[in-house]
């Protein structure tokens, strides 16, 4: 990640997220913040991949188009999927992890990361937004 330098659109995105956001000071989910909007989510995705880890090791996961996603778990597994942005949740089914089945989220900037809330859990989920493909997934 060190040397990486976001796309200007997805830099100009998020900086101007910050600002609606009151300068980013606490966690978005904490503060009551609503959720990025369907338009807001494929901005920051589309392209890019997401980092982080998780109870299941690190991740990264590449959105190259809407509607399809590749992911790497814990350096060697890999699937692919679909995702689709609905009005306030991102929803995810993956080729062969979480057994197929569509999951659904909802995502809150934070500056450069995003963080990953279910609507059945209180424990949010943080990872990096990163420009392009780094894992050549």
């Amino acid at each position: 990640m060190t040397g990486f330098t976001h796309r200007i659109g997805l830099t100009a995105f998020l900086a101007f997220a910050l600002i609606l956001s009151g300068c980013g000071g606490s966690d978005p989910i904490d503060s009551g913040e609503a959720p990025l909007n369907a338009d807001d989510m494929k901005t920051v995705l589309v392209g890019n991949s997401i980092v982080g880890d998780n109870w299941d090791g690190p991740y990264a996961v590449y959105f190259p188009v809407y509607g399809e996603m590749r992911g790497l778990r814990a350096s060697h597994y890999k699937d692919i999927g679909t995702w689709r942005a609905d009005d306030d949740a991102i929803c995810a089914t993956w080729d062969n992890w979480w057994g197929s089945v569509e999951r659904c989220w909802g995502i809150y900037l934070d500056g450069d990361s995003v963080s990953w809330l279910r609507p059945d859990s209180d424990t949010p989920e943080k990872a990096e937004v990163i420009e392009g493909n780094p894992y050549g997934l």
